[in-house]
């Protein structure tokens, strides 16, 4: 085989039976360059990237969204006390569902209220207005 003048320094691998320890030099290259690229370097797929980055703007809209539901709350709570003692009241798995049913956490070009708005919503009025310690049966 005949190298071009500008590879020259190939010729000595591609005559004869060498040429099978290029091909398995330039496999075992690309693969140790995967591996470092992915492991070390912090390459990423597509559809890790993709995930990545989703779950990131569900984190900044929970941030940005949960705060202005817990200010309307404690401002709807200052004309109606009872709004708060019926937060206190209510069972903790069904916190959410009555903020959701309420339309707290329904913001305006949204269909639906959104679950995790209401969770931490839920999570910081509860460190606000915490409920009343039950009386001991003693």
């Amino acid at each position: 085989m005949k190298v071009p003048q500008f590879l020259s320094f190939l010729s000595p691998y591609v005559d004869g039976d060498n040429p099978i320890r290029l091909i398995q030099g330039f496999v075992a290259g690309g693969i140790v360059t995967m591996l470092l690229g992915f492991n070390w370097a912090n390459w990423h797929l597509e559809s890790t990237v993709d995930k990545l980055v989703s779950e990131s703007n569900e984190q900044v809209r929970i941030a940005a969204l949960a705060p202005i539901c817990v200010a309307n709350f404690k401002r709807a709570a200052k004309t109606d006390h009872d709004l708060i003692v019926a937060l206190q009241k209510a069972d903790s798995w069904n916190r959410e569902d009555d903020l959701m049913k309420a339309g707290w956490v329904t913001f305006p070009g949204e269909k639906e209220p959104s679950r995790t708005i209401a969770n931490e919503c839920v999570e910081s009025l509860m460190k606000m207005f915490p409920p009343p310690p039950k009386p001991s049966k003693t």
